[in-house]
């Protein structure tokens, strides 16, 4: 109630100032009134004069210097009349409303004009005190209109620069958010990518060497359909998984990440493709921290993922991890000829998805990662991915 009320008051100044002007005419009503039961032959100006200095605070906010002036001539008038008024407090008001709307310079300057004629009205109307008296009480009037509305116009500015702040930080926040759900789904990306992308080459040569013994050695090929069942339902599970995280409580207990702890495995899958694997682990996996190890895990997924569907004749792959306490070091070398893989400067050969998500994946830690042919005519990818303080201290 109270809220709705002070918005239809900021929505409607003119309105709220009329009804302000209606309270001050019943103030000052009873002197008008004795004017005129007594038959002041003056009464009629008095009306007047009392209308000049109330009526133009209808509109003190829409023009508060214009009717700041207005109200200063109606004065000046009613001094040379002689005709002391009630209806002066209009002055204080448009004082006042000049000095909430104007910088402190402008309200100081009106301030002056007002105890000008303050001064002129104490030493004309003392209404029973001595002129100093009546003069010091009005300066104090004059100096509580300056420095009230200046505190007013000061706080408006502190509350409007709060709101601008808190917009500007609404909107940042927005940004912020965006920005994250983005990076949120090309990490799902990735992550979609290097588990399909390694899991259908494995499925595919599986299926190839499956199709090639059906004849000959059919129980040969009934157990190469089923390594081709158990890839498919471990793909199917890790994509479960994945976009499981997406829906349940972000607070609930999940399964950690692969990390190089479980390379052993990955390299079991690569040798159930028909591909010649080995794997040399140097230091403890346990200490590589849970964003080093899932990027090092995918990258030797991808890495020996692109062995299997780009290199021409490989008889032998390896992958070597050196664990220190400041970084990963990863390699995957082959022997095959590379096939659809550009040759050419170190780094530079970084044709096609996967590749270009080995080296972002590298970078997200501020890691480095170079591909290309090696002297021997196989593939080398290395990559050195550096253990931040912040994760090794969670590992």
């Amino acid at each position: 109630m109270v809220r709705s009320v002070a918005g239809w008051a900021r929505r409607q100044p003119v309105a709220v100032d009329a009804l302000l002007v209606a309270v001050l005419a019943v103030a000052v009503g009873p002197q008008l009134a004795f004017h005129v039961r007594t038959s002041d032959p003056q009464w009629p100006l008095y009306v007047l004069l009392s209308a000049g200095l109330l009526l133009p605070l209808i509109f003190r906010r829409t023009a508060p210097l214009t009717v700041f002036a207005v109200i200063v001539v109606v004065a000046g008038l009613q001094w040379v009349l002689g005709l002391p008024l009630a209806a002066d407090v209009g002055v204080l008001i448009a004082l006042y409303t000049v000095a909430t709307r104007f910088a402190l310079r402008t309200a100081v300057l009106a301030g002056g004009v007002v105890e000008i004629g303050a001064l002129l009205a104490a030493g004309r109307w003392p209404h029973g005190l001595s002129a100093a008296e009546m003069a010091f009480v009005l300066t104090v009037f004059v100096l509580a209109a300056v420095m009230t509305g200046a505190y007013v116009r000061d706080r408006r500015r502190t509350i409007e620069a709060l709101r601008a702040q808190a917009e500007h930080l609404r909107r940042e926040r927005d940004q912020q958010a965006r920005l994250a759900a983005a990076e949120e789904r090309n990490r799902i990306a990735r992550e979609m990518h290097d588990i399909i992308a390694h899991s259908l080459a494995i499925m595919i040569t599986l299926a190839d060497a499956a199709a090639g013994k059906v004849q000959t050695d059919p129980d040969r090929a009934r157990g190469v359909l089923r390594q081709l069942a158990g890839t498919g339902r471990a793909t199917l599970d890790e994509a479960r998984q994945l976009v499981g995280v997406l829906r349940t409580d972000p607070l609930a207990p999940t399964t950690p990440p692969p990390s190089v702890r479980d390379l052993p495995e990955l390299v079991e899958r690569i040798r159930d493709a028909g591909l010649t694997a080995s794997l040399t682990v140097t230091g403890d996996p346990e200490a590589v921290p849970a964003a080093s190890g899932l990027a090092a895990y995918r990258i030797a997924q991808e890495a020996l993922t692109n062995t299997v569907k780009h290199a021409v004749r490989p008889t032998r792959a390896t992958l070597t991890v050196e664990i220190s306490p400041t970084a990963t070091l990863l390699t995957v070398r082959d022997d095959g000829r590379a096939a659809g893989r550009r040759s050419g400067p170190a780094g530079n050969g970084l044709v096609g998805h996967g590749l270009v998500g080995m080296r972002e994946r590298a970078a997200m830690g501020h890691g480095t990662l170079v591909a290309g042919p090696d002297p021997t005519g196989g593939w080398t990818v290395r990559a050195r991915l550096p253990h931040a303080p912040a994760d090794a201290g969670r590992a």
